[in-house]
């Protein structure tokens, strides 16, 4: 619950204007991807939830203590939402989090039998691997990408703020890094 944690500070820090051209302000824009990304993640735990149920293993998951490397995450939102760090690291953190998470479900997809029917494949394949490889998903990261950037673009190279989002993407790399298996 860490990523709902994480837009809800992230919205809360967000200056919305009050005008009525509000809509095709660039923070709107910002909230209203935020918005997304919360639907976006209740969607995939009804997601996650109904699969673990129908393949046998929801207690499992219900259950389940955070692995350090989940924990890791969990630090690393917090860490990127906080009051004292400018709201572009966030951003920053977000597009890192899901441009890694695009890619390794298109790695994942890339390395699998597609010639298997769907009874022969396994839940990852099935399930898994087609949701975060989608066309779909991928948009959803180049729109992340692009507000962080325009969000961003007002900002120094290798100013403060700059060095700020540096770091936030070397944490990402070596979260996402620890995350996944060795393939």
């Amino acid at each position: 619950m860490s990523y709902v944690n994480f837009m809800g500070t992230m919205l809360s820090r967000l200056p919305i204007p009050g005008s009525s051209q509000r809509d095709s302000t660039l923070e709107w824009r910002v909230a209203d991807l935020l918005i997304d990304a919360l639907v976006n993640i209740k969607r995939e735990l009804k997601l996650f939830e109904d699969t673990a149920e129908a393949e046998g293993w929801l207690e499992d998951i219900c259950d389940a203590i955070p692995t350090p490397q989940t924990r890791a995450y969990q630090d690393l939102f917090a860490g990127a939402a906080h009051p004292s760090r400018p709201l572009v690291v966030s951003l920053v953190a977000l597009w890192a989090t899901e441009e890694c998470y695009l890619r390794s479900w298109r790695h994942a997809w890339s390395k699998m039998d597609h010639a298997l029917s769907a009874k022969e494949k396994d839940v990852m394949q099935r399930v898994f691997i087609p949701n975060w490889s989608s066309s779909e998903f991928e948009a959803f990261v180049r729109r992340i990408g692009g507000l962080a950037n325009k969000y961003g673009a007002t900002i120094e190279e290798g100013g403060w703020e700059w060095g700020e989002c540096e770091e936030v993407w070397r944490q990402v790399l070596w979260a996402e890094k620890n995350f996944w298996p060795d393939c």
